[in-house]
């Protein structure tokens, strides 16, 4: 499972799937887990295609902070953040009230979400 098939299975919602493209069905390309079929096939076949969030744009940002704030995670990650990441400089309120201003950026957040539950990036 890749650091991103990772982090999809601890925020997603009971019926939502990351998607791993198994066989063709007919005319339709068809998830391996979930055997739902799409018309157009997506563009990353060995596993992470297009019907998956992308945790490094804006919209895989988002998709992401939604599902954690829905399971009731912000806090313990907000604290994570603030043992991990703040310096003597840094005002306790941003991380009270919110997250800092530089984990507002999709490849940042990923990367410490990614750090909070340990899921360690592939190395090749």
């Amino acid at each position: 499972m890749t650091p991103d098939q990772q982090l999809f299975e601890k925020v997603k919602r009971d019926d939502e799937c990351c998607h791993e493209w198994g066989y063709w069905k007919g005319t339709r390309h068809s998830c391996a887990k979930c055997d739902k079929t799409f018309t157009d096939r997506p563009t990353n076949i060995s596993g992470y295609g297009t019907r998956n969030p992308d945790f490094t744009t804006p919209e895989g940002f988002f998709w992401l902070w939604e599902r954690l704030q829905e399971k009731g995670w912000q806090d313990i990650f907000r604290a994570f953040l603030w043992k991990e990441f703040h310096t003597a400089n840094d005002d306790l309120s941003v991380f009270r009230s919110g997250i800092p201003v530089e984990f507002i950026n999709p490849l940042k957040f990923r990367a410490a979400l990614m750090e909070f539950w340990g899921i360690k990036e592939d190395i090749i």
